[in-house]
């Protein structure tokens, strides 16, 4: 075979060679996740969850000063049900938020009362908006607890490198999903545990700019949601979700502590247990009836 040609035919067959291993080579995200899956039950033990609850005792501080004292408790049925429920003692009251499937849950019990609680305007727009963010709530919570999410709500991991935090050296994987959902996980390089999650939710916009419904364009596939018809917006401050005094439950070891940390906004969880596969009831994220049939808005 003629010279030329002999090194024409190894250079074919050494791209090939060094494409097909860069195919397999392992995306390091995907490695930074399986290590960390492994280290608080493996996956096949966090596949097999299929419901999930929680109870904690929470503490919010404002600006340093005030506080206030809840009792959480947090349910999840997957792939589409999530309901969080908090009552204030000292107050006699109780609200409960999340979704059933496509179903918006916002109450609050007072005075032995409930009532659903509006947003915005009341109208299809204020709701769609309040539905991607609970929607979104819920993924950041599944994704801190199991380090992993329904299918549907499409989330898609990539490496960030690595980062030096307050809680110490750590591997960085970015988080993109469905209804704007957008999180970065900081991993312990040691332990591979979640030490922190952090977010900013979606830009709120100022008042609608005036328009009519032919002008009002779709967004385009990629661009944020209900970007379209949105006037000027401010950008939310950055929310710290530090995690930790990590312990076993029913077999998966998660985070028994949980600090949220925000412009001017403390609030930390002490969580008493986590249940696995508890038995829930689809009632259990029924909306409450009200007392005089029809929804009355609060506002």
């Amino acid at each position: 075979m003629p010279r030329r040609l002999c090194a024409a035919v190894f250079a074919v067959g050494a791209f090939v060679a060094c494409s097909h291993l860069l195919s397999a080579a392992p995306d390091r995200a995907s490695e930074i996740l399986a290590r960390a899956r492994q280290a608080i039950g493996g996956e096949a033990r966090l596949k097999a969850v299929t419901s999930l609850s929680l109870k904690a005792r929470s503490r919010s501080e404002v600006a340093g000063s005030s506080q206030a004292f809840t009792n959480l408790e947090m349910h999840f049925l997957l792939p589409d049900k999530f309901l969080v429920t908090r009552d204030w003692p000292l107050s006699f009251l109780r609200r409960i938020e999340g979704f059933n499937g496509n179903q918006l849950i916002e109450q609050r019990l007072s005075w032995g009362l409930w009532a659903d609680i509006g947003f915005g305007d009341g109208s299809k727009e204020a709701l769609a908006r309040q539905m991607a963010s609970r929607q979104r709530e819920c993924v950041r919570y599944l994704a801190a607890w199991l380090l992993t999410v329904p299918e549907q709500y499409d989330v898609r991991f990539t490496d960030a490198g690595e980062a030096q935090i307050a809680d110490g050296r750590a591997d960085v994987v970015d988080a993109k999903g469905a209804n704007d959902f957008a999180a970065r996980l900081f991993f312990d390089k040691q332990t591979h545990r979640l030490l922190m999650l952090s977010y900013r939710e979606p830009p709120q916009p100022a008042p609608a700019l005036t328009a009519s419904p032919q002008d009002v364009k779709p967004p385009e596939k990629g661009e944020p949601l209900f970007k379209s018809i949105e006037g000027p917006a401010s950008k939310a401050p950055e929310t710290q979700m530090h995690l930790g005094k990590y312990r076993a439950d029913d077999g998966i070891v998660f985070p028994h502590r949980v600090r949220n940390e925000s412009e001017g906004l403390l609030e930390e969880w002490e969580i008493s247990r986590f249940k696995v596969n508890p038995r829930l009831g689809l009632k259990q994220f029924e909306r409450k009836r009200l007392p005089n049939g029809p929804a009355a808005w609060l506002r």
